[in-house]
């Protein structure tokens, strides 16, 4: 089902205005590329001071992979995948893993756009054989890019999607499919309201992989060929997390001096306005330590400012060797090890959701290691993670105001209700499982036309 066609759609008293599809293309390409310029100003200052380690000559294309791959891949064909930063990569890696498997002499791409996500990426070689930082979608940046690189395929990971990017890969011919897809109800409004966004978009995917039923539904809103969507699953749900060793564990209470028997509690992913309630829930809580992670690096003196402000014994995990195993609460002061801390708790409370306007963070991680979990009532860009945990009894779903009391029936020693959460959070995992296989039906179509172009049997 197509929006726009190519009869007239406009009419005025003094005729006819013809209007085709490509007519609107064209002024949606001129729109698309001034509002992104704007956009580009309004944060060249963040750029320019804030960029976080990321190269500020890479938002423009420089030193972008070559691709001139030698040895068993260089006939084989270049598939361009992308993901946003550390998460999403992570979440490729299983699909990465069954390209290289079933397509061995694939030239493989992996860009991002985050720091961590590009360091994920280089860890990933020689699984990938280039990996790179996604540049500014300019028209007059991308495009040289893409025409050197010259994909066959690309696959997005969950919904970042560039319009000149995309435009010119298909132009050469590439196939596109997204996976892991899903699709905010703030981002189906947006459709709706300006649906030749939408049109525009769809004419340049081939496949939508999404998550569940509920972003099915939502994309079925819009202007789209139902052949084009399918449900495949989360890839997240597929690439379980790295256990700690023994060795490690034992690390690491050392480290940050967790007595035996004491009781740890991980607050992650904690943003403002979060942590105060939180603290108020956990403060009448005796013999229990708490690891305290917020989202962001540049919180770090704030969060320490507040726990000063209240009078809160605490320590640093960048100090710890002046901890005296006294301390309260542990300020989790480096990025990366979230489900470390995760491994070491007897509970698990997932900020991102106490508070308006976030949306929530991954809520399955704690389960992954067997930790019952809390978490709050703004989960709106987690609704398939929240469902599941709800619907299998794994974690509790409270406000900050019933945050105290929920706590204190799930840790350790109070009653059945922890060991029932621990039963279902397994029962839980054992049913999300197969979504790569999913995933790579998915898009096996997609392969198949291009190999078959090649001249080779998928």
């Amino acid at each position: 089902m197509h929006l726009l066609s190519r009869r007239p759609i406009l009419h005025g008293s003094s005729g006819v205005c013809q209007l085709s599809l490509d007519t609107i293309g064209k002024m949606f390409k001129i729109l698309y590329s001034l509002a992104l310029h704007f956009y580009a100003l309004s944060k060249l200052p963040k750029l320019l001071f804030r960029s976080k380690g990321r190269p500020l000559s890479s938002w423009f294309g420089r030193n972008f992979p070559t691709m001139q791959v030698s040895g068993e891949h260089s006939e084989g064909p270049v598939i361009w995948l992308h993901a946003v930063s550390l998460g999403e990569t992570r979440t490729l890696t299983p699909l990465i893993k069954k390209i290289r498997a079933d397509i061995p002499d694939a030239r493989i791409l992996l860009t991002t756009t985050s720091v961590t996500g590009f360091e994920e990426a280089e860890r990933l070689k020689p699984l990938v054989d280039e990996s790179g930082y996604f540049p500014i979608d300019f028209s007059y940046i991308i495009r040289p890019i893409v025409r050197r690189i010259r994909p066959n395929i690309v696959i997005l990971c969950e919904g970042d999607l560039w319009f000149n990017f995309l435009d010119e890969a298909k132009r050469l011919g590439a196939r596109v499919a997204v996976v892991n897809g899903k699709i905010s109800t703030r981002t189906l409004a947006l459709y709706k309201r300006y649906p030749f966004i939408f049109a525009h978009l769809e004419r340049s995917i081939d496949r939508f992989c999404v998550q569940d039923e509920i972003y099915k539904k939502r994309l079925e809103m819009l202007p789209i060929k139902q052949e084009k969507v399918v449900i495949t699953g989360n890839l997240k749900y597929d690439n379980p997390p790295r256990q700690l060793k023994a060795d490690e564990l034992c690390h690491y209470r050392q480290r940050l001096k967790i007595e035996p028997g004491e009781c740890v509690v991980t607050v992650g992913s904690t943003h403002p306005g979060e942590e105060e309630g939180i603290m108020d829930a956990l403060s009448a809580l005796t013999r229990l330590k708490v690891l305290l992670v917020p989202r962001h690096p540049e919180r770090f003196s704030a969060v320490a400012d507040l726990l000063n402000k209240r009078g809160i014994s605490w320590g640093r995990l960048s100090q710890s060797e002046r901890l005296t195993g006294h301390e309260r609460y542990l300020l989790i002061d480096q990025m990366g090890i979230l489900n470390d801390c995760y491994q070491l708790a007897d509970l698990a409370i997932v900020g991102g959701s106490f508070v308006p306007g976030i949306g929530g963070h991954n809520l399955l991680e704690p389960l992954w290691y067997g930790v019952p979990l809390l978490f709050g009532p703004y989960t709106e860009k987690q609704l398939p993670m929240q469902e599941l945990i709800l619907r299998y009894g794994a974690g509790a779903q409270v406000g900050l105001a019933e945050l105290k009391e929920t706590l204190s029936i799930l840790l350790p020693g109070v009653g059945k209700k922890r060991e029932e959460a621990l039963l279902r959070g397994g029962e839980l995992l054992l049913s999300i499982r197969g979504s790569l296989d999913r995933t790579w039906m998915g898009i096996t179509p997609i392969c198949t036309k291009v190999l078959e172009q090649k001249g080779e049997a998928c």
